[in-house]
């Protein structure tokens, strides 16, 4: 069993303790009064710098708040005179003249997002109504940053090329639909392909499928579609 403690804390309690018992019964328990006497000096040099390490720790956690309260209010004021000095450059005829005056980077003009990723996963389905719901996939086309699809469509037999019918609505987790409910009546067949856009880019756009009236199935999905086939 462990007779003195192992923290700094509790050996000065123990030696506290233990001194003036061990200096009444010095001759019984085989030590002397001059050997007890130095540990009694010993634990009342280490009680005083511990008192002093307590007082230390105290004044270093006040000042250390102090300084982080200073330098919160030092930065608070420091960034008040930048959207200042940002409001007067920008307003300014030369506004890289302000910033260099001001010893502050000019912000860089914000990057365009690129176009939204290619659709893929593209399936069609046949409603009892007659119309055609389209559903697709597509990466880095949240609606929210400004990515539309476009759904471009050639109905066999009225159409040499493909034309713009509407743009598909998000479902979430980067999936899209679009059901199209302006087919004319009696027609055969129709294909369909989807292209992204985010303001003036375009993404690639998916395989184009075909589907055919009467059996509502997919007969080809595997043609790429060029963009010289769009109609204005």
């Amino acid at each position: 069993m462990q007779v003195i403690p192992d923290t700094e804390q509790g050996q000065i309690q123990f030696c506290q303790s233990h001194v003036q018992t061990w200096m009444a019964a010095a001759s019984e328990i085989g030590v002397s009064n001059a050997q007890v006497a130095e540990l009694g000096a010993l634990t009342q040099d280490a009680a005083e710098a511990h008192a002093t390490a307590l007082r230390a720790r105290a004044a270093a956690r006040a000042a250390t708040l102090l300084f982080k309260s200073k330098t919160n209010r030092m930065r608070g004021a420091a960034a008040m005179l930048v959207r200042v000095i940002k409001t007067h450059a920008e307003m300014s005829a030369n506004p890289s003249d302000v910033y260099g005056a001001a010893a502050i980077s000019q912000p860089a003009a914000p990057s365009a997002l690129p176009a939204p990723g290619t659709p893929h996963s593209v399936t069609s389905e046949l409603n009892p109504s007659g119309s055609i719901t389209l559903r697709w996939q597509a990466r880095n086309g949240a609606p929210t940053t400004g990515a539309v699809f476009e759904v471009m469509r050639r109905i066999t037999g009225v159409n040499t090329m493909y034309t713009s019918i509407g743009f598909g609505i998000s479902t979430g987790q980067g999936r899209f639909e679009f059901t199209d409910h302006t087919l004319p009546a009696g027609c055969a067949s129709a294909g369909y392909f989807v292209i992204g856009k985010r303001g003036t880019r375009h993404g690639e756009p998916s395989a184009a499928i075909t589907v055919q009236f009467g059996v509502g199935s997919i007969l080809s999905a595997s043609d790429s579609v060029s963009r010289m086939k769009m109609a204005a």
